[in-house]
């Protein structure tokens, strides 16, 4: 039995040239805009993952709120440990996750997730047009990759497992 899981980089924030209000920095309008876009896409899918792990940072809950009127039935949980992780750490609490949740979303911050993305990807096993090599350029915000899961439970994830389904960037490359 395989399971779903969807990694998203925060939407775009304002610029925070004080360190000290990163955690605050909130999203700008078209940051806005293409969250509340990809939600729709994710809904129009029919993508909805079951539980949401969001970093409690405020561009990453804004993020989660523009989705969130598109995915009314997923249940979120704030993790702390997911602002400034690495990829290991992120990799870690996936591991934590209940068996019985088939699907899974993460919103969080490069390079953790861009970091993620690129270890868990099993490239031989991509499907043909999934943008595997769009990812690898650049992870930018409001980016989602989409990965197949062959586990049976989350604690089984591991590097060079998981099928890219798909990568979906806010806006073109050009």
């Amino acid at each position: 039995m395989s399971k779903r899981l969807f990694l998203l980089r925060h939407a775009k924030a304002v610029r925070g040239d004080d360190p000290s209000g990163d955690f605050t920095r909130p999203l700008t309008d078209r940051g806005v805009i293409d969250a509340r876009a990809l939600g729709r896409h994710l809904a129009e899918a029919g993508h909805r993952p079951e539980l949401v792990l969001c970093s409690p940072a405020r561009r990453t809950r804004e993020t989660w709120l523009s989705l969130a009127e598109w995915l009314k039935d997923s249940v979120v949980e704030f993790d702390p440990g997911l602002y400034g992780a690495d990829a290991g750490a992120i990799l870690t609490r996936l591991r934590q996750v209940a068996a019985n949740v088939p699907s899974l979303m993460v919103i969080g911050h490069n390079p953790g997730i861009g970091d993620l993305a690129l270890d868990l990807v099993a490239a031989a096993d991509t499907q043909p047009g999934a943008g595997l090599a769009h990812m690898r350029a650049k992870f930018p915000t409001a980016a989602l990759a989409v990965f197949t899961v062959p586990t049976a439970t989350w604690s089984e994830l591991r590097s060079g497992l998981c099928p890219l389904t798909a990568f979906r960037r806010p806006h073109p490359v050009g």
